[in-house]
């Protein structure tokens, strides 16, 4: 599964130990990213990961209210 293009459809159908499961995944990849700093194409990457991580979040927070 590509984190990046992680849809909010897709989120939005999914249980809440999934939901987990994907924020771990992509705070291990923002974490290898942060300490590759000799990457040449990370900053996109890392732009997108923080982006799928706040819509997870959100649908997350929306899902609980």
């Amino acid at each position: 599964m590509d984190l990046v293009k992680l849809s909010l459809a897709d989120m939005r159908g999914q249980e809440k130990t999934k939901s987990v499961e994907i924020e771990r995944e992509i705070r291990k990849e923002l974490a290898l990213l942060k300490m590759d700093v000799y990457g040449a194409r990370t900053a996109g990457k890392t732009r997108g990961l923080r982006k799928t991580l706040a819509r997870v979040l959100t649908v997350r927070g929306q899902k609980k209210g």
